[in-house]
């Protein structure tokens, strides 16, 4: 067999046919490979998605949500209670005099006034 321009040719054609043909091939195969690896990702993440959101209820079901609490403000009636207690030493026993508390009803009562500073004297 002698190696002539047809030959040629035909080993030209041939190299190029099955350099097309692995090619295409590869790519399939990559596309899928590439497309299986996808859908089981999907279906991966599909999977965790429902077991997370199947362990978010069940945690909101072994904790409830706290109740709401509404605040409702209401006048109500005070007592006011005074405690006065002015104590000064006395001449004669050397002992102390106080006074005792004092009760009031009234729902705002001012409290008493400071007694004044004693005079220097001058």
């Amino acid at each position: 067999m002698s190696y002539s321009g047809r030959t040629r040719d035909a080993y030209r054609v041939t190299l190029t046919l099955v350099t097309g043909v692995s090619t295409v091939g590869a790519l399939a195969a990559t596309g899928y490979l590439a497309g299986n690896a996808a859908a089981d990702h999907a279906t991966q993440q599909a999977q965790d998605k429902i077991k997370k959101q199947r362990a978010l209820d069940a945690w909101y079901r072994n904790h409830p949500p706290a109740p709401i609490v509404k605040t409702v403000w209401k006048k109500r009636k005070t007592a006011t209670v005074i405690d006065t207690q002015v104590s000064a030493p006395t001449a004669s026993s050397g002992g102390w005099v106080s006074s005792g508390t004092s009760r009031s009803n009234t729902t705002h009562a001012k409290p008493p006034k400071p007694p004044s500073a004693p005079s220097s004297g001058s």
